[in-house]
């Protein structure tokens, strides 16, 4: 199984990662408790391959 892992992605990257046919979204990763302040962007994206 293969997993990629995205920080900080913009809205059109999310948009491409998430309609792509070869990933499948998975739980993203909570990163705001990292940093001060609340940006929305404090994560990691997690991904799985489908290799078919």
């Amino acid at each position: 199984e293969i997993k990629l892992f995205f920080y900080y992605v913009n809205d059109e990257v999310e948009n491409f990662l998430n309609n792509h046919v070869r990933l499948e979204q998975e739980k993203p990763i909570d990163c705001s408790d990292l940093f001060e302040g609340s940006d929305t962007k404090e994560r990691i994206l997690v991904y799985s391959v489908n290799l078919f």
